[in-house]
C-alpha cells in the first residue's frame, strides 16, 4: 500500500489534463484539452499519417513518370512497383498492398531515433530555475523545452503547450509564426520601411549597361586579335567569369528568401520568443541591479550623499542571487544550442520536410556533404540565436562585475567606519587610563597616614595641579603615538 501511495501522485501529474495549442502551415489554429498519453498518440499518428501521404505522393509520380511509354508499360510498372516499395517502408509504416516484393530498412540503417514516450516526460516536467532546457530532434519531430515555452514541431504544425498565465507568449509566437520573413525584418529593423531610392536602379543600369560596354570591346578585341591564340584565350577566360559573376548576381536578385520549410520557421519563431523573453528578463535585473548598486553607493540622482544602509551587505547578495539565477537560465539555453550545433546528424534531421521527400539521403552512413548540406541552414538558424544568448552572458558577467565592485567599495566603507569607531574607542580608553592615573594620585594622598605634608598651606594646590597637569600630558603624548601609529600604517597600505 505504500508503494501504491508513493506512485499516485506522479500518475496523477502523467494523468492531468494539458491544454495544447494547435497552429496549422495552412493557417488554421485550435486549442485542445488532452493528456500526456493523448498527445503523444496524437503526434504519432500525425507523423504515420504525414509519412502514408508522402509515401503515396511519390508512388503516383514514379508511376506517372514510367508509364510514359507504352511500349514497355509492364516493365515500366515493374520497376516503379520495386523503386516505390523500397521507398515506401525505409520507415516501417503500413504502405498499400501490392504484388510486388516488399523491401524492410533495417532500424539501425536509419538515421537518428524515433519519438519515445520518455521524450514526454521533459514537457510535463515543473519548471524550476534548475530545470534543464533542451531541444530534442528525433525523426519527423522535434520537441523545444525552454522555460516557460514547450513546444512540439512537425512538418506542418505546431504544437504548444500553453503555460499558465502567459497567452501573450502564444500571441508573439503566432504573429512570428505567421509573419514570416517580413515579420522577422519587423524584429530586426523595426515596422517602419524606407521608401525604395531610384538610386539603386541607377546603379544596377549603370552597371549592366558597363557590363555590355565591357563585352562589346571584348568582341571587338578578339576580332582583331584572332591570329593571336594568347590573347584570345585570355579573352575567353574574362568572358567565362563575367559570366559566372553575371550568373550569380542573377540568382542573388531571384532568390525568394520566404521559401523556409514550415518547421524550420517554426522553431525560428519559438526561438526567437525564447530569447527575446531572456532578453527582458536580463533587462530587468540589470535595471533592479543597477538602482540598488547606485542607491548603495549614494550617487542616485536626488539621493543625498551618505553611507551604505544598515542591510547594504544583504542587499547586493539578494541582487548576486538574482543575476546568477538569471545566468543559469542563458547558460542552459546555449547548452542547448551547443548541444544541437556539435551533432550535423541532428541538424540534418531538423529538415523534416526533406524527411519525407528526400528519404534516400536519410540512410546511414550519411556522406560528409549531405549531413553538411542539409544542416546548413538549420545551423545557420541556431547560431543567430546563440549569439543573442551569449551576448546576454556577457552582459550578465559585466554585470556581476559590477555588483563585486560595489561590493568591495561598501565593504571598504564599512572598514573605514569601524576603523573610526575603534580609533575614537582607543582615544576613550587613553583617556580613561589618564583618569585612573589621577585617581590613583588621589587615592594615595586620601590614605590616613600622617606624611607631614596636611601643614603645608600650599599643598592641596600643587598636588591638583600636578595632577590634572599629568593626566593632560599623559593623554597627549599617549595620543600622539596612537595617531602617529594610525598614520604609519595607513601610508604603508597606500605605498
Amino acid at each position: 500500500m505504500t508503494t501504491h501511495h508513493a506512485h499516485t501522485p506522479l500518475l496523477e501529474e502523467r494523468l492531468h489534463q494539458i491544454i495544447v495549442f494547435e497552429l496549422r502551415e495552412d493557417g488554421g489554429t485550435e486549442y485542445s484539452t488532452m493528456t500526456l498519453r493523448a498527445l503523444y498518440n496524437y503526434v504519432v499518428a500525425l507523423i504515420t499519417e504525414a509519412c502514408r501521404i508522402s509515401n503515396i505522393e511519390r508512388q503516383s509520380s514514379i508511376i506517372q513518370r514510367d508509364t510514359i511509354s507504352k511500349d514497355d508499360r509492364q516493365a515500366s510498372f515493374e520497376s516503379a512497383a520495386s523503386n516505390t516499395t523500397s521507398l515506401l517502408h525505409h520507415d516501417n509504416l503500413e504502405q498499400p498492398t501490392g504484388h510486388h516484393k516488399i523491401f524492410h530498412k533495417p532500424h539501425k540503417e536509419r538515421l537518428g531515433g524515433y519519438l519515445h514516450p520518455r521524450d514526454m516526460r521533459r514537457l510535463v516536467t515543473p519548471f524550476s530555475s534548475s530545470n534543464e532546457p533542451q531541444l530534442m530532434v528525433r525523426r519527423h519531430v522535434m520537441l523545444l523545452n525552454f522555460d516557460p515555452l514547450r513546444a512540439i514541431v512537425l512538418r506542418d504544425r505546431l504544437l504548444v503547450i500553453v503555460p499558465d498565465g502567459a497567452d501573450s507568449i502564444l500571441i508573439d509566437l503566432e504573429r512570428r509564426v505567421r509573419g514570416g520573413i517580413t515579420e522577422m525584418e519587423n524584429q530586426v529593423f523595426g515596422k517602419e520601411r524606407p521608401p525604395k531610392s531610384s538610386g539603386t536602379s541607377t546603379v544596377k543600369k549603370s552597371r549592366s549597361s558597363a557590363e555590355f560596354e565591357t563585352t562589346d570591346e571584348m568582341h571587338q578585341l578578339e576580332d582583331n586579335d584572332k591570329k593571336d591564340s594568347a590573347i584570345s584565350d585570355k579573352t575567353e577566360i574574362v568572358s567565362s567569369d563575367d559570366d559566372i559573376v553575371e550568373d550569380e548576381w542573377e540568382e542573388l536578385q531571384k532568390m525568394n528568401w520566404d521559401n523556409m520549410p514550415f518547421e524550420l520557421q517554426s522553431v525560428d519563431a519559438v526561438l526567437q520568443t525564447v530569447t527575446a523573453m531572456l532578453v527582458v528578463d536580463a533587462r530587468k535585473v540589470h535595471h533592479r541591479s543597477t538602482v540598488a548598486m547606485s542607491e548603495l553607493r549614494g550617487d542616485a540622482p536626488g539621493q543625498k550623499r551618505g553611507g551604505p544602509g544598515e542591510h547594504a551587505q544583504e542587499r547586493l547578495r539578494l541582487h548576486k542571487d538574482e543575476v546568477k539565477m538569471m545566468e543559469s537560465r542563458v547558460q542552459g539555453f546555449v547548452r542547448a544550442m551547443n548541444d544541437v550545433l556539435d551533432d550535423d546528424e541532428d541538424m540534418t534531421l531538423m529538415n523534416l520536410s526533406r524527411l519525407l521527400t528526400h528519404p534516400e539521403r536519410f540512410l546511414q552512413p550519411v556522406p560528409e556533404e549531405i549531413l553538411h548540406e542539409e544542416s546548413d541552414e538549420p545551423e545557420l538558424i541556431l547560431e543567430v540565436y546563440l549569439q543573442q544568448a551569449l551576448s546576454i552572458v556577457n552582459e550578465l558577467d559585466l554585470l556581476k562585475g559590477q555588483i563585486i565592485t560595489t561590493e568591495e567599495q561598501i565593504s571598504m566603507q564599512l572598514d573605514a567606519i569601524r576603523n573610526r569607531l575603534l580609533f575614537i574607542n582607543t582615544l576613550l580608553s587613553v583617556a580613561s587610563l589618564c583618569v585612573a592615573i589621577g585617581s590613583f594620585v588621589g587615592s594615595i594622598f586620601g590614605m590616613n597616614l600622617t606624611n607631614h605634608i596636611e601643614d603645608h598651606p600650599t599643598a592641596f594646590t600643587r598636588v591638583t595641579v600636578g595632577t590634572v597637569v599629568g593626566m593632560i600630558l599623559a593623554w597627549a603624548i599617549l595620543s600622539r603615538i596612537f595617531q602617529q601609529a594610525a598614520s604609519t600604517r595607513s601610508n604603508w597600505k597606500s605605498g
